[in-house]
């Protein structure tokens, strides 16, 4: 059994995704929104509905 670190390095290096990955990715990425906001995030369907509302203030024009 190929050992994780190997495997996430030729991941990498070959810009392939798996869903280790994508997983780290997801989560990384809810803990930068959630510190931008300071909101608490804890699962997608919260982040897909705050980009949304995001999304539709931008296009109201209350935010630049």
């Amino acid at each position: 059994m190929a050992k994780h670190i190997k495997w996430k390095y030729k991941h990498h290096v070959w810009d392939l995704k798996d869903h280790l990955t994508l997983t780290e990715d997801r989560v990384r990425n809810r803990e930068v929104l959630s510190n931008f906001l300071g909101v608490p995030i804890k699962n997608a369907k919260q982040v897909r509905a705050l980009l949304n509302r995001y999304e539709d203030y931008r296009n109201k024009g209350y935010v630049s």
